[in-house]
């Protein structure tokens, strides 16, 4: 009976190849994704930065409406208006900032994905190298000298 044996040097190859491309992946991946979140961080900070604008002018025209005369129907609708979209904007704001905070915590998580999938990846490449030269390559250089020397 033949014993079966594993193919341990396509086995140790594959490792290191396979530790290679996760590491390269961990690498472009996080990267890329970050520079993304950070111009959607960018984005949302601006927008938030003008509807915090936006907000404190309506506040401060509505704040004058009390010490105005007698308002026409104009003003009152315009005011209502005002009101409105205060409302609206003070609804919305909430739901931006917890989208901010959650941008933010997704590019932290991104810098972890940077540093574990790199290290992990570049441990599994040197295992696998180690492994194949140790346990597979170092013999067959043995045997092939032994073939020179007993050739000369």
């Amino acid at each position: 009976m033949i014993p079966v044996t594993p193919p341990t040097d396509n086995l140790y190859k594959f490792m290191a190849i396979a530790g290679l491309l996760v590491a390269g992946f961990s690498l472009y991946f996080p990267i890329t994704e970050r520079r993304q979140y950070r111009d959607q961080v960018l984005a949302l900070e601006i927008e938030l930065a003008a509807q915090t604008a936006e907000t404190q002018r309506i506040n401060e025209a509505l704040s004058r409406r009390d010490s105005l005369r007698p308002l026409t129907r104009q003003e009152e609708e315009r005011f209502g208006r005002f009101d409105s979209l205060r409302a609206q904007r003070n609804a919305t704001m909430p739901l931006r900032q917890e989208a901010l905070a959650r941008y933010r915590t997704d590019i932290g998580l991104f810098g972890v994905l940077l540093v574990l999938g790199t290290a992990s990846g570049l441990g599994c490449a040197a295992a696998g190298f180690t492994l194949w030269y140790n346990r597979v390559q170092r013999h067959l250089d043995r045997a092939l000298a032994a073939d020179k020397g007993s050739a000369a």
